[in-house]
């Protein structure tokens, strides 16, 4: 079980049992997930920490289902990696991305895709889309190191519990620059 919270010396058994809790909470963390971000004040207390990532390169915990990759996107990040642990959230992330990239590239690119062969369009897209990914927790891509910010938004109320120190540990260390941005830098309760 892949999962910066637990101590590295839980018993066999209690990881069979927590597994199998964990995909049962997947369902209710993606409904968490919609309620969170139709919460105004939580989004724009978001959307303030994430100006810093202008120009920046980006490592993301998780991502509120793809949603504030999305924001850092649009507030002028460089390039965008989402880790996403779990199956279900990384499925639901990656959907949210493509069809967000997808709607743009139409945008960007109107009638002329259609003058173009199915290869041309795939090539275009890719490199349209190149600056967010979302992967699991061994992939290639995150062997890329020098990230300027590294973002935690699984936090729950209280900032008990998230394990954001052995996130921190696990995935930011070796990765980020020296000096790199933490967020959330802080919290109010």
């Amino acid at each position: 079980l892949d999962d910066p919270a637990l101590p590295q010396d839980a018993d066999a058994r209690q990881l069979g049992l927590i597994q199998h809790l964990r995909r049962y909470g997947d369902h209710q963390a993606v409904r968490n997930s919609l309620d969170r971000l139709q919460d105004p004040a939580w989004l724009e207390a978001w959307d303030q920490a994430l100006r810093c990532t202008a120009g920046q390169k980006v490592l993301f915990l998780g991502s509120e289902l793809g949603i504030l990759a999305l924001r850092a996107l649009a507030h002028g990040a460089r390039v965008v990696h989402v880790v996403e642990t779990q199956p279900l959230p990384a499925r639901i992330s990656a959907g949210i991305v493509q069809k967000h990239k997808l709607t743009a590239w139409h945008a960007a690119h109107g009638a002329q895709i259609a003058g173009w062969t199915e290869d041309e369009r795939q090539r275009s897209f890719e490199a349209f889309a190149s600056n967010i990914d979302v992967v699991p927790p061994d992939s290639e891509i995150l062997q890329e190191a020098n990230y300027d910010c590294f973002v935690f938004p699984d936090i729950d109320h209280s900032l008990l519990g998230t394990g954001l120190a052995g996130a921190i540990k696990k995935f930011a260390a070796g990765k980020m620059k020296p000096g790199a941005t933490l967020l959330p830098g802080k919290a109010r309760l």
